[in-house]
């Protein structure tokens, strides 16, 4: 049986994101400018929730499996040193 894909709004903590981060083996390199903005965003207030998921392999919060997608707003999370509201999308 497939597996059914599904989606979530969360609040990832940076301690989520280094999390999920760990189960980043197979994406492209980081670009720092690219996380250098979306920490911008989130320091000064302009970071909004969009359709544009944080991807990933596994089924749940407690079972996320490998990260597929958002790998920049996850570091991005961590060096701003505070939570952000992003879709998630499990499966």
């Amino acid at each position: 049986m497939k597996k059914r894909q599904h989606a979530e709004i969360e609040t990832i903590t940076p301690k989520q994101a280094e999390d999920l981060l760990n189960a980043n083996t197979e994406n492209r390199p980081i670009r720092d400018t690219r996380v250098g903005e979306l920490k911008r965003a989130i320091d000064e207030g302009r970071w909004r929730l969009t359709n544009d998921a944080i991807a990933m392999t596994g089924t749940s919060q407690r079972s996320p499996g490998r990260l597929l997608n958002g790998q920049h707003r996850l570091f991005a999370c961590i060096e701003a040193v505070k939570g952000i509201e992003v879709m998630v999308l499990y499966g």
